[in-house]
């Protein structure tokens, strides 16, 4: 399988910045997002992505960014690539900080619980916001994914 990274930090960041509000953020940014125009399916898969999360997750991002992680982990699927059939490659922060009901156990099992995202060629890599995000880091994650997609096989 061939593992694209799609660049989605700078429109995680900008869902970030809007007021913290369901309306700005929720409904005027994040469902935009997420969804194909006719709004009918996936655009973008962020299952974990909380867009009304505190201003941690924001930094986190912006962090992220200046520290070049798009590139590196457009590198590390590039490296962890075959061939086709050519899966959207994205990531997800997961907000484990604090009292929210995200925790690493159960989002864990629930990124292993791949169809959806499988049938439509998306390949989701799961990253949280108490983690070190080191090179090492991505690398076992990219690795991890990408092999979780590739050995899966689909029911019928």
């Amino acid at each position: 399988m061939q593992f694209v990274y799609v660049p989605i930090l700078d429109e995680m960041i900008a869902v970030y910045q809007k007021p913290r509000t369901p309306e700005e953020r929720f409904f005027g940014h994040y469902l935009k997002l997420i969804q194909t125009p006719s709004k009918k399916d996936l655009q973008h898969p962020l299952p974990f992505f909380n867009p009304m999360a505190k201003d941690h997750i924001l930094e986190k991002l912006q962090t992220l960014k200046k520290n070049w992680f798009e590139e590196k982990l457009a590198l590390a699927c590039q490296k962890n690539s075959t061939s086709w059939p050519l899966f959207q490659t994205y990531f997800n922060l997961a907000d484990d900080i604090g009292w929210g009901w995200t925790t690493k156990e159960s989002t864990h099992e629930m990124s292993l619980s791949i169809a959806p995202f499988f049938k439509r060629n998306f390949c989701v890599i799961v990253f949280y916001a108490s983690e070190t995000i080191t090179d090492d880091l991505i690398a076992e994650k990219v690795k991890f994914y990408t092999d979780l997609y590739s050995n899966y096989t689909p029911k019928k």
